[in-house]
């Protein structure tokens, strides 16, 4: 489940950058994975640059070889 709502009980939770983005690909249809894309870039309470970090940045950090692969 994702939402306004969801993510704003995560932000309170969980640091942002213990955040990593994760989805369920390939095991769900394809369209239920770009909603949920949707659902994220549109998320109204994003500070600058936290939308990146969650996206792909936290996981450069965690896993540096990532920082050095081209985002396709």
């Amino acid at each position: 489940m994702y939402g306004p709502a969801t993510l704003h009980a995560l932000l309170a939770f969980a640091a942002p950058d213990h955040i990593l983005y994760g989805s369920d690909f390939p095991m769900l249809p394809e369209d239920w994975g770009t909603d949920f894309d949707t659902a994220l870039d549109a998320y109204p309470n994003w500070e600058p640059g936290r939308l990146r970090a969650i996206d792909r940045g936290n996981a450069e950090l965690l896993v540096p070889r990532l920082a050095r692969t081209p985002v396709t």
